[in-house]
């Protein structure tokens, strides 16, 4: 088996538009609270970034799930020059990790209409951007850079940004930031956000924990006996218990490449049965094809590992905080 599992889960793939929601919902219950102009002007600023990495993270934990569909991706349009400018970054991080990182690079610093077009155009779903909602998002924006970048005074590059949403505003004037405006453009965001949320829980409802444990597992043993999913595995819910052979019984069943993957499997989960790592030196005495396959295999599972908090079968894909 050649493809690498689909390690996305629904659930973390919404998590971050959820955690970016409820962050907006605590601004928007202070703010009346507040009479100082200049804190509502850096709650504004807070709102964008908390959209923004909502956009841009989801994006993330998509693509760290699905690697192998971005390198393809990135292959298909990468401009050999590039490349080869780059070869040093690529032989320190692999061709794969590097593709990976240039596709977030691009995402992370286009436009936010671009951003969320990237992460339909990735998930397959449809989001509306061409209606009034997203206008007044669009001005908000505009105001925020304005406030950013040119100390609130409007200038030619705000009219540029803020698209058919200008309301009595004049170039040269200091923009204001209106308790009512912020509040009412926090909805906004949070509009878009939820609707997008809700398109990614309908899309991926079947992308479950289970799943994605259940691909990995037999991306490393081809569902040949005796790790066979089902029969090794009870699942109930969200909740995955071994009910397979003992290890014993798996000694006398399986090849020691295989017992050496299972090994590595069941030791990381913290199981009774601790594995028999001896085995890895097998993997070895093998011909230079089965040897690359089953090489191949292991560092895909150290790797997902390292990257991939599987511990209790959460399959947390992306941390932000890491």
């Amino acid at each position: 088996m050649s493809i690498k599992p689909n390690l996305l889960v629904k659930d973390n793939l919404v998590r971050h538009l959820s955690s970016k929601i409820e962050n907006l919902k605590g601004i928007s219950k202070i703010i009346f609270k507040i009479d100082k102009p200049q804190i509502i002007e850096s709650l504004l600023a807070l709102a964008v970034s908390y959209f923004e990495a909502a956009i841009v993270d989801t994006v993330r934990e998509y693509v760290y799930a699905k690697p192998d569909e971005i390198y393809d991706l990135m292959l298909q349009k990468f401009d050999k020059k590039i490349l080869e400018n780059d070869r040093e970054k690529i032989r320190l991080k692999g061709l794969d990790e590097y593709m990976i990182e240039k596709f977030l690079d691009k995402v992370t610093y286009v436009d936010n209409k671009t951003k969320i077009k990237k992460l339909a155009e990735l998930t397959g779903i449809e989001v509306d951007i061409g209606n009034e909602r997203w206008e007044r998002i669009l001005e908000m924006l505009a105001r925020r850079n304005c406030l950013i970048h040119n100390d609130s005074i409007v200038n030619n590059t705000y009219f540029k940004q803020a698209g058919q949403k200008v309301e009595n505003i004049k170039i040269g004037e200091k923009i204001t930031i209106p308790v009512q405006y912020l509040s009412d453009r926090i909805e906004d965001l949070n509009s878009l956000l939820g609707e997008i949320k809700n398109c990614l829980n309908i899309a991926y409802q079947n992308r479950t924990n289970v799943a994605t444990v259940k691909e990995l597992w037999d991306y490393l043993f081809e569902n040949h006996y005796p790790f066979i999913f089902e029969d090794c595995w009870y699942t109930d819910g969200s909740l995955i218990i071994y009910k397979g052979l003992s290890p014993e019984e798996i000694k006398a069943t399986s090849s020691p490449r295989m017992i050496c993957l299972f090994s590595a499997w069941m030791s990381f989960f913290g199981y009774a049965y601790n594995g028999d790592l001896k085995y890895f030196s097998e993997i070895f005495y093998l011909n230079a094809e089965d040897r690359k396959m089953y090489t191949k295999k292991l560092k895909y599972l150290m790797d997902t590992f390292e990257k991939i908090d599987f511990q209790s079968f959460g399959v947390q894909v992306y941390d932000k905080s890491s």
